[in-house]
């Protein structure tokens, strides 16, 4: 790889991407920040250090110019997601973060990378991971039955979790993997560190926690600037919340 400690963000505009977009300059290394044709980072970020700007999408560059990419990173963040309107929710792409990630991984898989590729998703504390016996109350399963038939960027999520659990699992020659799955998001500066679970440790619908933007972008960050974080977290889906979040 040509780039030592060169992360790639997708969805680096987005309320949470940007935040992972500033506190990965932060450790030090070099970001390469894909963002939509039309958004715009805050100039005050755009002016760093080791940062690069890309505009596009992953699902619409050639199978060449994403090898390319690719080949420059040392890991990739996804913080791909549906803007909160009707069109965002309800209009195409429905399966934006699953069909990314798909592109993606598929890419590297033909690509002979020296070492595996570090890949973050920003999942949701919604999803349930019933390979690790994650299991929830009878009410809740019919409200996450209606989330995943009712709500696109809900089952959205999900395959994208299930893709990375099923399909690349935690032994591929290529990729290794961390699903962050946040509590209900929350703008603003914390006052408070931020805790990390194997499984969630309250209802995400009945009794919601909380999980600050920029407790979610230290945490990501963290994962890759520490071998020792990484290699806990690895091929696993960790649900974090705020510490006053925690039960």
């Amino acid at each position: 790889m040509s780039d030592p400690a060169c992360v790639l963000v997708l969805g680096a505009n987005g309320a949470v991407g940007r935040l992972v977009v500033e506190q990965v300059l932060a450790s030090g290394a070099r970001v390469l920040a894909l963002v939509r044709d039309g958004s715009v980072l805050p100039v005050e970020l755009c002016e760093r250090d080791k940062l690069e700007i890309l505009r596009g999408s992953i699902l619409e560059m050639s199978d060449a110019q994403l090898a390319a990419l690719l080949a420059r990173c040392t890991a990739v963040v996804s913080c791909l997601g549906h803007n909160l309107s009707m069109r965002g929710i309800f209009g195409p792409p429905r399966r934006l973060v699953h069909d990314s990630l798909r592109r993606l991984c598929n890419t590297l898989e033909s690509a002979s990378l020296a070492e595996p590729l570090r890949l973050v998703l920003l999942s949701t504390v919604g999803y349930q991971n019933h390979v690790a016996g994650e299991c929830v109350s009878r009410r809740e399963a019919v409200l996450l039955w209606l989330l995943r038939h009712l709500v696109p960027p809900h089952a959205d999520n999900e395959a994208a979790a299930n893709y990375l659990r099923d399909e690349i699992g935690t032994q591929h020659p290529s990729i290794q993997w961390v699903a962050v799955r946040p509590d209900a998001l929350l703008d603003g500066q914390p006052e408070v560190g931020v805790a990390a679970f194997p499984a969630p440790v309250r209802s995400a619908l009945l009794d919601p926690g909380r999980t600050h933007r920029a407790n979610v972008a230290r945490f990501i960050a963290g994962l890759l600037d520490s071998e020792a974080n990484w290699e806990e977290w690895r091929g696993r889906m960790p649900a974090i919340y705020d510490l006053d979040a925690v039960p």
